[in-house]
């Protein structure tokens, strides 16, 4: 028997048949050893597989149940025989043969291949425009954009036919011909270069949000006077950095990532969102989700939204409730087959009243419909909505469900007015403006609330201790986000005595004749412990059902209640009022708030008030919030409940509580679903903070009283304490990721960067990776300032951001001594205002030639390299002058004069240099500015040059310009490089303009440079070639779509040009 030689991978038999072998029988026998192996197990297939192959005598074995049973040899000949038949009978009834399935599972892997490889070929050619003589253009080949996706073989197969339906921003993929395959590098050998499409793909620079909300705004206002107006609110929010936070885009990210990112940047493209049943819903991160919604309140292009059986909870329909509020783009939403429950059902319908652009809602399937009282707030809702002309929503009782479908009946009518859009865009920017200023001077005053010096404050805080311990306010929550609002909560108040709330027989008449003291005294409750009094007035439903909302005596009734409970002779013991499930309003709570304003004496021992359960709306909630933020009224208050609300809270009254809750220090418990992921947050953060200041006050006074010693200076802290004692052993300090500094309270954090003011030693400071905030370079932008022996800096990877940077830039600004700083790698980036300020504060250094900074702004960025290079060269003029004054001339300079003359026997026309080829020369990037600018123009007269390659070489602006110049006198070169340089926009855009003149160039290569150019200067490069009929390759890295067609466009036209000629010449 012959020996069988082994097949390469790619043959379909040596996959299916494990013994190497062509024998008929095979298929039968693999099937037989599939099944088996999923009997027995794995561990029996990689036996049989070791044993697999040649005998002993060196023959090929034809039968696999004999290797098998050399691999187990105790295994009888009647096993064997009765699997062979059993395999036998599964082969005869099966309808596919195996030896089919794997041929069309290996069409499918090819398929799928290939997809992968022109998507990621795609992505490449999106970014990049290489046009070579004989490939074919985007305009012969229609390709639909993938964004760089990597898909599974059975979604690639289905993209590939046609068949993959659902899934956002896919498309069907395009069948090519051989000529497309070829250029874009399907059907290669090699493996696509997926580093090469990621380093393209994170070349793209994100827009400038003001720039991208400013242009949508201009393409929807019709009158065109409003416009200077809508750019003062645009630049009032820039300033303010209120645009929603995005990130830069990951090759790693699916198309669901992407689109929503795209969202957040409020990108033209994306108009609709359809997500249907794709379980990669499930494992997007929380923070994703809850960002996409908030960038929908400022997004003009989103206007359907399509994300159904993706099991969304309460926490996400709150959220998109409370973006819609203020977006008027949106028309079609469909969150249907989800986990939404009732609460946040009636949030999101409360929050359509509000707006108005909405035509077709879909929220059947959800974990339980509207229920019980719910539906009339549903009701009363979406009858003040006018525009809603679909609505699919489950309630419970059928006569609701007739009600609203009147309503929708009655929006369909025709003759509705949509509005001024102008006046609706203007509103829209002023609110954002004014919502941005807020939150820059929320964070403004969260900074100041922080530093707390004074022994008084700290008394203060100790009291409030022990008053959370003696009415147990610490068993209470923080701000809700689990959207179940209807879960019971314990109200923290003392125990009252039974039998003793409650008027029984008051008549409720409108002469308010019944709000006396003894009334007032009805409800009040002592605790049995002496801990406090208690206004117990909750569930007493009776007096605002007799008064409710629209009766004309209800808002006196409430604010003479409201004075009743204030001017009663026990109302200075108050300690709890609880108010909850009683129908009160912001009549009463309003009153009760400004009379505690204006005189602070009034409910001095107050420390919780229970409003659950009732009307309260964004008036009471606001005027409650100016109470909390209140230094000298209701100082003891601890606990506020403001839960289940029957009328929705609106955002307004959400950014309120998160601003006032940001100055007090009291609050340790505040009971409230928020919907608004920045207000919840802030929120939970100030109540957190809250209760560590009490924790550090118990600590104070137990140092103070001597029950607890205060600890020993640690090792770290006894390091910079010898720093600010100017101890000249030490001259460096080294920290990286320190975890005796990380666990340094802020204080501490503190006192080390004000210990580097008066040293004379430390030179390099080096403390990387220890979340440094703004607080500390603000402290050690000061220290700076008095220090004059410090060298270099480096701060990378901390949380240093949009206010310590600048202290700390502004500072260097002023420094003698400092030559590098470092800051990149942030927690967070600045904001466009910090960033455009940078230059103007760097502006008066002289000693600084290193400054690492991640900026976004290519103006800053370019303006501060300037200023670098100038630092540079100041530098190397001091090194020219010796101790004695005298000036000496480096050795490099000296080499570099060989370069020199080299280009001024080009300038010369000297006939043995036919060619320019400096890759990183050394010699010439030790040349001087003039002398490159002097280099550039040699090459004006010379008629012998055919090729000019000049790469790594960091050619900047001012030398394309110069070499621009010199083309457009030019008559030998034809071939030009100029690669991996520094060519900015006005450098490429000068030498596109110089080859509308020029007759000789026929390829021009700009690629790989540093920085690539805006968008506005790529759509013009087309033009300024001009009339050229010579170019037909020109290399650029392109992000415009438009920009690259016309390009292409161009070198298409130029190269049959060319074609026809050379026939001509013929």
């Amino acid at each position: 028997m012959q020996d069988v030689k082994a097949k390469p991978k790619s043959s379909i038999a040596s996959r299916w048949n494990p013994t190497g072998n062509s024998n008929s029988n095979d298929a039968a026998a693999a099937s037989s050893e599939t099944r088996s192996s999923r009997r027995q197990g794995s561990w029996l297939s990689k036996k049989k597989a070791a044993n697999t192959g040649k005998d002993s005598t060196g023959t090929a074995d034809t039968t696999p149940f004999d290797s098998e049973a050399a691999a187990s040899p105790r295994r009888s000949g009647k096993q064997l025989s009765w699997r062979k038949k059993k395999s036998d009978r599964d082969m005869a009834s099966t309808p596919t043969s195996p030896m089919k399935k794997a041929l069309s599972w290996r069409k499918k892997k090819e398929a799928a291949d290939e997809v992968s490889a022109l998507q990621l070929a795609q992505t490449e050619h999106e970014l990049k425009v290489e046009t070579n003589q004989g490939n074919t253009t985007s305009e012969e080949v229609k390709l639909q954009k993938t964004d760089g996706k990597r898909l599974s073989p059975r979604k690639s197969w289905k993209a590939a036919t046609g068949k993959l339906s659902n899934m956002t921003g896919l498309k069907k993929a395009p069948v090519l011909d051989a000529a497309a395959k070829k250029d874009f590098g399907v059907g290669r050998v090699d493996k696509p270069d997926v580093a090469k499409s990621a380093q393209a793909k994170a070349m793209v620079q994100l827009r400038e949000p003001q720039d991208v909300l400013l242009e949508a705004v201009q393409k929807r206002l019709q009158d065109s006077s409003k416009l200077p107006q809508a750019k003062t609110l645009v630049a009032r929010i820039k300033a303010a950095n209120g645009f929603p936070q995005r990130r830069r885009p990951s090759i790693r990210d699916n198309d669901i990532v992407s689109s929503m990112e795209k969202v957040i940047a409020n990108d033209p493209s994306v108009t609709e969102i359809k997500i249907k049943a794709d379980p990669r819903v499930a494992h997007l991160k929380r923070s994703q989700l809850l960002s996409f919604c908030d960038g929908l309140r400022t997004n003009l292009y989103l206007k359907k939204l399509v994300m159904t059986q993706a099991e969304l909870d309460n926490e996400f329909l709150s959220s998109l409730s409370a973006s819609l509020e203020t977006n008027f783009t949106l028309e079609h939403i469909d969150l249907s087959n989800n986990a939404f429950t009732s609460d946040a059902l009636v949030e999101f319908c409360q929050a359509m009243a509000e707006n108005k652009s909405i035509r077709t809602v879909e929220l059947k399937g959800q974990h339980s419909p509207v229920m019980g009282t719910a539906e009339e707030d549903v009701l009363d809702a979406i009858s003040k909505n006018y525009t809603i002309q679909r609505l699919k929503l489950d309630f419970k009782n059928k006569q609701i469900k007739k009600e609203v479908a009147a309503i929708v009946d009655r929006n369909a009518a025709p003759g509705k007015s949509m509005g001024n859009m102008d006046a609706t865009i203007m509103a829209f920017l002023e609110r954002e403006a004014t919502r941005a200023e807020e939150h820059f001077e929320h964070v403004r005053q969260e900074r100041e609330i922080e530093n707390i010096t004074d022994d008084h404050d700290w008394e203060y805080l100790f009291e409030l201790n022990e008053l959370a311990k003696k009415y147990k306010h610490y068993d209470l929550g923080v701000a809700s986000d689990d959207g179940d609002s209807n879960k019971p909560t314990n109200f923290a108040s003392p125990s009252p005595k039974k039998n003793s709330v409650g008027a029984m027989n008051v008549k409720y008449t409108a002469d308010n004749l019944f709000l006396t003291p003894e009334f007032i005294s009805s409800f009040l409750v002592d605790d049995d412990e002496g801990r406090g009094l208690t206004f117990a007035f909750q569930a007493q439903v009776k007096l605002f059902k007799r008064f409710p909302i629209g009766d004309a005596d209800r808002r006196k009734i409430s604010e003479m209640f409201a004075d009743a409970l204030l001017d009663h002779p026990r109302s200075k013991e108050l300690t709890h009022i609880n108010v909850a499930n009683s129908g009160c309003g912001d009549e009463w709570l309003i009153r009760l708030c400004e009379r505690s304003l204006k005189d602070p004496r009034l409910l001095p021992k107050l420390s919780a008030i229970n409003l659950e359960t009732n009307y309260f709306t964004e008036a009471g909630i606001v005027a409650l919030s100016k109470c909390m933020a209140s230094k000298a009224a209701w100082k003891y208050l601890q606990s506020v409940k403001l839960e289940n609300q029957r009328h929705l809270v609106s955002s307004r009254a959400e950014f309120a509580l998160a601003k006032s809750m940001c100055v007090n220090r009291s609050i340790i418990t505040m009971s409230l679903r928020v919907r608004n992921l920045w207000e919840r947050d802030q929120i939970n953060k100030f109540v957190v903070r809250n209760i560590d200041f009490l924790r550090q006050a118990r600590m104070k006074n137990a140092v103070k009283l001597g029950t607890r010693v205060e600890r020993s200076r640690n090792k770290i802290e006894e390091f910079f304490d010898k720093i600010a004692a100017n101890d000249s052993s030490i001259t460096e300090v080294d920290l990286v990721g320190d975890q005796l500094f990380t666990a340094l309270p802020q204080e501490e954090r503190l006192q080390a960067a004000r210990s580097f003011a008066n040293n004379t030693h430390v030179k390099t400071i080096r403390m990387c990776q220890l979340g440094l905030d703004d607080a500390f370079g603000v402290a050690m932008a000061k220290s700076i300032d008095a220090n004059s022996c410090v060298e270099k800096i480096n701060f990378e990877s901390n949380k240093i951001a949009s206010e310590g940077i600048p202290a700390l830039v502004a500072a260097l600004g002023r420094s003698k001594s400092i030559v590098e700083m470092q800051l990149r790698h942030q927690f967070k980036p600045m904001d466009s205002t910090a960033e455009d300020s940078l230059p103007a504060l760097f502006n008066a250094n002289v000693s600084c030639v290193k400054l690492g900074l991640d900026l976004r702004s290519l103006l800053a960025q370019s303006t501060i390299e300037k200023k670098l290079m100038a630092n540079r060269e100041i530098a190397r003029k001091a090194r020219l002058v010796d101790n004695a004054g005298k000036a000496t001339t480096p050795p490099r300079l000296k080499t570099a004069g060989k370069m020199q003359s080299w280009f001024q026997q080009i300038a010369a026309n000297d006939s043995s240099i036919t060619e320019v080829d400096l890759v990183g020369d050394k010699l010439f990037l030790a040349m001087r500015q003039n002398d490159r600018l002097d280099a550039a123009a040699s090459f004006a007269t010379n008629t012998h040059i055919k090729s000019v390659k000049m790469t790594m070489l960091e050619l900047d602006d001012a030398f394309a310009v110069a070499l621009a110049t010199s083309l457009t006198k030019n008559k030998s070169i034809e071939k030009l490089i100029l690669e991996q340089n520094d060519i900015r926009g006005d450098g490429i855009k000068a030498i596109c303009k110089a080859l509308a003149s020029n007759k000789t160039v026929v390829e021009c290569q700009l690629r790989h440079q540093k920085k690539p150019m805006d968008t506005a200067a790529e759509e013009t490069l087309a033009g300024l070639m001009g009339d050229n009929e010579t170019v037909v390759k020109l290399g650029l890295v392109l992000r415009s779509s438009r920009a690259t067609l016309e390009v292409e466009s161009k070198l298409k036209k130029n190269r049959e040009l060319q074609r026809k000629a050379k026939l001509a010449a013929k």
